[in-house]
């Protein structure tokens, strides 16, 4: 009894409830704020809830025909209230037995606007049920992880009023592709799909596989145009291009034959140096890692898809916690990690192989200070490094494909603590009877990270042209004798996408958009999609069979080139996503935008475009048709045969119109012998058979190819058309 008391007034005087997105932040917490009194901290597990199903919302409707074909008459709606639902009711629980006894709760969710939505909506279902009393909610707004930022974040929480803008913007989008991607999903799988083949559609997925059929045609359609370039390659070994006005490499096509004679003239003819321009440089190691980057080299390097890298980039952070959160679109850190790296370098230096790195680090920086490049401001999780917090007492077992994704990691933070490259980067231009030619190279003075990692890095995406060493510098007026090189090639078609171009296509996306202010919108959201989203939209095309991986490149699949045409055209450009987030982040902001109502009614007058336009096509999924079909059709041989409730028909109903019937006189005509028709004609035996005053008799169904209706065929070679 005296136990059950004691437990019962450690229970009552809990005040403070603290809650955090996952059990990683809930152990930090603990650890930097044990000291204060009536304090209790949970945690969720990321989006332990979700918006209800369409169904929810017309049950009164629907009735007993609570089929998603019977919802199609029903929309599209827009909900007047959207309610979410628990999807771990396990996880909520561990919350919900806190709320009761505290006087204030603490949303110390991700410093986004997702962290904001999965919060303030357990709070929602909290309220709904019974279990908030009023209590005072705030809010820890905290990019840094260390102890000391998490108590500072803390002390400073805030309202969580002063934050409505992100919930808002959240709230938006999330109920913008919940309208729009369940139900156009569910209008295209009752128009086009099949039982247990649905038809998904969705603002960032139907983008994409357009973006892919897109370059698929661009690739094949491409004609190759020959062409030649020149190089004038001097005794000392310097090679200059002929360039153009931009100082771009020139090809010369066809059409360019006349100045090609003319250049051939100049063969023997040496080079007289216009300009020479020589400028030190410094060369920093690349920047430390956001997840897309990750993804790029570990897809670059290994071959592994974006999915592959972020299952392994989370095992190294939730199972091993040897780095920090990987879901981030940032790549730097701010000033409070930056104080923090010898606890990350000490880890490193735990693991045999990159003890000699470590100390080759420690050699150059004793004081692990990071260069400005590597520090910013934060707008969510900072860069992907080593974790600063490490306190197990062995290392964990890494597989072969953990290992390399750590490897990645390590290299790259410690490449950053490295000294920077340095050297003369040298610019000359020439001309041989007019026509201008351009060399360029770098000579390195000092390697600095590359004298330790330059081969063990995966450059940027921005990076420089390779160095070439060339310890050469003309004057300006000089003449230079050498030879003229010509080299015939061919244009080549636009790449197909590899897992590094998607991720550099959804992060580059607003390059695609016109309108400047909506370009810019979705340059600051980091493109299309978001670190946690993007590496799980390609697993969904291939799973619903509209692309497929060849050789390292994706293609689409004739499902997935016949359904493109078909999508809406607005969602098979950036620019929905990017007047979605232009809205969004000025709703965060509070410089006014449209708001939540208004973006629903556009959305569901754009749905209403659509429903109406879908519903009134004749068009059809022909791959899907020959997947369940049970061959072509006789009659206008571009059709095929599925089976329906009482007959079998052509896909062409209107232009076609072949049926053949079920049951002919009492006689089932199963899909066996539907197929014998198909094929020869006629069914292979004799269907058992009743007349209409009760006589059996036996008889073949054969087609008639003049009428395309059935006859019996009796063995006496009689003949009844039916």
């Amino acid at each position: 009894m005296e136990r059950e008391h004691r437990q019962y007034e450690r229970e009552r005087r809990v005040t403070i409830l603290i809650i955090t997105e996952k059990p990683s932040m809930a152990r930090k917490y603990r650890e930097a704020l044990k000291g204060v009194p009536d304090l209790r901290v949970a945690n969720s597990f990321g989006h332990i809830e979700a918006l209800a199903d369409i169904n929810h919302y017309l049950a009164d409707r629907l009735g007993d025909n609570n089929t998603w074909r019977g919802s199609i008459p029903h929309l599209p709606f827009v909900p007047e209230k959207f309610v979410h639902v628990i999807r771990e009711e396990e996880a909520f629980a561990e919350i919900a037995k806190h709320l009761p006894q505290a006087d204030e709760v603490v949303l110390a969710c991700d410093p986004d606007r997702e962290g904001e939505l999965i919060q303030r909506n357990i709070v929602e279902i909290a309220a709904d049920r019974g279990l908030m009393k009023g209590q005072k909610l705030t809010r820890v707004w905290l990019h840094s992880e260390t102890a000391s930022e998490i108590k500072k974040a803390f002390a400073e929480r805030r309202p969580h009023s002063d934050y409505e803008g992100y919930y808002q913007a959240a709230r938006t989008r999330e109920a913008v592709d919940w309208t729009v991607g369940l139900q156009l999903t569910r209008l295209y799988s009752v128009k086009y799909g099949r039982p247990g083949h649905l038809i998904s559609v969705g603002r960032v997925q139907s983008w994409l596989l357009a973006e892919i059929v897109k370059r698929w045609r661009e690739h094949t359609d491409h004609t190759p145009q020959t062409f030649w370039t020149y190089t004038f390659k001097t005794a000392d070994g310097v090679v200059f291009n002929l360039v153009d006005e931009e100082k771009k490499i020139r090809r010369f096509f066809a059409a360019d034959a006349e100045e090609q004679k003319k250049l051939a003239t100049a063969a023997g003819k040496p080079l007289t140096i216009t300009a020479v321009e020589k400028k030190p440089f410094t060369e920093h190691a690349p920047a430390l890692y956001d997840l897309k980057q990750l993804q790029k080299d570990a897809a670059n390097r290994y071959k592994f898809t974006p999915d592959d890298t972020l299952k392994l980039a989370q095992a190294l952070y939730e199972t091993h916690e040897l780095i920090s959160y990987p879901r981030t679109d940032c790549n730097v850190l701010s000033p409070e990690e930056a104080k923090e790296l010898e606890k990350a370098v000490a880890l490193v230096e735990r693991f045999a192989e990159y003890r000699q790195l470590a100390a080759t680090v420690r050699a150059a920086n004793p004081g692990l200070t990071l260069a400005k490049k590597y520090i910013g401001e934060l707008q969510g999780h900072y860069a992907i490094i080593p974790v600063l917090s490490y306190d197990r007492p062995g290392l964990p077992t890494l597989s072969d494909d953990e290992r390399k994704v750590f490897d990645l990691i390590v290299k790259r933070f410690m490449a950053a603590l490295l000294p920077p490259a340095k050297g003369d980067a040298t610019e000359m231009l020439g001309t041989v009877d007019a026509f201008p030619f351009l060399a360029r190279f770098r000579n390195y003075t000092d390697l600095g990270f590359k004298a330790a990692l330059g081969k063990e890095l995966v450059a940027d995406d921005d990076a420089e042209e390779e160095e070439k060493p060339l310890q050469v510098s003309y004057e300006k007026g000089q003449t230079v004798g050498g030879k003229l090189g010509e080299k015939k090639d061919e244009t080549k078609p636009p790449p197909l996408y590899t897992d590094a171009a998607i991720l550099s296509l959804m992060e580059k996306a607003h390059l695609l958009v016109v309108d400047k202010a909506l370009r810019e919108a979705l340059k600051d959201a980091n493109g299309v999609g978001t670190a946690a989203t993007r590496a799980g939209f390609i697993p969904t095309l291939i799973a619903r069979e509209y692309i497929k991986k060849e050789k390292q490149v994706y293609v689409p699949t004739p499902l997935g080139l016949e359904l493109e045409p078909l999508l809406p055209d607005e969602l098979k450009v950036p620019d929905y996503s990017a007047r979605l987030e232009y809205h969004l982040w000025n709703t965060v902001k509070g410089k006014g935008s449209v708001g939540f109502d208004q973006f629903m009614t556009e959305s569901l007058d754009f749905l209403r475009r659509v429903f109406d336009k879908i519903q009134g096509s004749a068009a059809r999924l022909n791959q899907l048709d020959a997947a369940d079909a049970l061959g072509a059709c006789p009659k206008c041989g571009k059709g095929f045969i599925l089976e329906r409730e009482k007959c079998y028909s052509c896909t062409d109903r209107q232009g076609c119109g072949f049926v053949l019937w079920k049951v002919y006189s009492n006689a089932k005509l199963t899909k066996t012998e539907l197929k014998n028709i198909l094929k020869n004609g006629e069914t292979k035996k004799p269907l058992k058979m009743k007349s209409k005053e009760g006589r059996e008799f036996e008889a073949r169904i054969r087609l008639n190819r003049e009428s395309w209706r059935a006859d019996y065929v009796f063995e006496n070679k009689f003949e009844k058309k039916v």
